[in-house]
């Protein structure tokens, strides 16, 4: 991460409030194994003269985050709130009751008081063996693996991202673990029944929304009886937003629909996870869902890091929505402060949802 970014974020790690609820359900399903869905392919529609930044370039994926230092940057505030977030939510929620793993990324703050009991409790929950295979997709840059390996020192950590690029940084920051570039939609390059858990974070501008039950299926594959599944997911509609920051989602909202992306993703998480389970023979139980909520430029030192972060993952869409917008380019950034700044008055927030479960194979 950026070395000016990074610094003023870890000096505003604060505990703060917000919204934690849970649900749980069980589905089952007896039917056989089914394969991603691939065969929908969508070709991002901008000239070279658009492109200002480094993309991922992968022609069967309509993922438009670009794949540079930037972005990358972002994906570690990204994480770092996530962090933030963690502790509230270990305090607010009974053990067991909250399946932790989400926020897993918690146990690496020294700062936190905490952290050995959590580490523990993480174990129990999980009660999976030292030497466990833990794979991320979508894993960015490898801080989420870092940080369970932090949980489980013995463990073997998979990841598996689009952009080679991205995937050399990881190979670089986490020499310990075992990374693939690739598109989940094409499948995962494991065995059936490989790994003790796998966690799956943010692909709402990744997946199709015709992807997603075929991708958890996936995951489902490679999971082994008796492990565990977490899918955590960005509802892209906002809430309390002013009105420049509603214009820009509405606008969003209009480039993704021809992508078929979903903007309820983390509201439809369990929908997907049916649909999955309805062509698997895999019975899936105990699954929890949390729904987190963050401020937006307000609301103490997260709110000013989730500021942060969405500011600049609007600059990192300026080549796709300053058209859209109706506006020249050279004013993008301009709009893009405008909505972070509004959003303080409103008082704007996001939601963050985790769903996750347990595999079971007949």
């Amino acid at each position: 991460m950026g070395p000016n970014v990074s610094r003023a974020v870890r000096a505003n790690f604060s505990r703060t409030s917000k919204n934690v609820t849970l649900e749980s359900a069980t589905i089952t399903s007896n039917e056989s194994p089914d394969s991603p869905d691939t065969t929908i392919r969508l070709v991002t529609s901008l000239s070279d003269n658009d492109l200002t930044r480094e993309y991922h370039g992968v022609e069967d994926s309509e993922y438009f985050l670009p794949s540079d230092v930037d972005e990358q940057d972002r994906l570690e505030l990204q994480f770092l709130i996530m962090t933030v977030n963690s502790i509230t939510c270990y305090d607010t929620c009974s053990k067991g009751q909250f399946f932790k793993l989400s926020f897993v990324c918690l146990v690496t703050l020294n700062s936190f008081k905490r952290r050995d009991i959590v580490r523990n409790d993480i174990k129990e929950f999980l009660a999976i063996t030292p030497n466990c295979k833990i794979l991320d997709v979508g894993c960015a840059n490898g801080w989420w693996l870092d940080s369970i390996g932090k949980i489980y020192p013995t463990a073997e950590l998979h990841g598996v991202d689009l952009a080679p690029s991205v995937i050399e940084t990881a190979e670089k920051f986490l020499p310990k673990g075992k990374f693939f570039a690739g598109n989940v939609t094409s499948g995962l390059p494991y065995e059936d029944n490989t790994f003790d858990f796998v966690h799956q974070r943010y692909l709402v501008v990744g997946l199709q929304k015709s992807q997603f039950p075929g991708v958890i299926r996936e995951l489902m594959r490679v999971t082994k009886p008796g492990g565990w599944i977490e899918l955590v997911e960005l509802d892209m509609t906002f809430s309390r937003c002013g009105p420049i920051f509603q214009n820009y989602l509405d606008k969003l909202a209009e480039v993704m629909a021809p992508r078929e992306f979903d903007v309820l993703a983390g509201t439809n998480l369990l929908s997907y996870v049916a649909l999955a389970a309805q062509k698997t023979r895999f019975r899936v139980k105990k699954i929890t869902k949390a729904i987190v909520s963050m401020p937006i430029n307000w609301g103490g030192p997260l709110g000013d890091m989730v500021a942060t972060d969405f500011k600049q993952a609007i600059y990192n869409v300026e080549d796709i929505m300053y058209k859209p917008l109706g506006i020249a380019r050279e004013e993008f950034k301009s709009e893009a402060d405008k909505m972070i700044d509004e959003s303080k008055d409103y008082k704007a927030f996001s939601n963050t949802h985790a769903v996750s479960f347990q595999i079971e194979k007949k």
